[in-house]
């Protein structure tokens, strides 16, 4: 009969703990953040910014989404930093 997970022994049941809290140390933490906001307004200048650690010289109007990553150490955690800015259109149906 194949063994389950209820039959482990303790030490079975403490390795496994031990496995699972090493795999969870070892993830980073995702943190996605949406930048929202009308046309020419610096969204894309701002990700930019933020990612790159300087500003965009000459910037062209973002069709779609605009997508960055950064990674930043947090008190000695790594925390990969995900942003897409979008552009936020009203339309009036008239």
């Amino acid at each position: 009969m194949a063994e389950t997970g209820v039959n482990k022994s303790s030490t079975q049941r403490k390795t496994d703990r031990t496995k699972l809290k090493s795999t969870v140390d070892s993830q980073k933490r995702v943190y996605k953040i949406i930048v929202v906001g009308d046309s020419n307004v610096g969204k894309t200048c701002l990700t930019y910014r933020f990612c790159e650690g300087k500003f965009l010289d000459k910037s062209e109007a973002t069709i779609g989404v605009d997508f960055r990553e950064r990674t930043v150490d947090i008190n000695g955690e790594e925390i990969k930093v995900s942003i897409q800015a979008v552009v936020f259109l009203i339309f009036y149906w008239v």
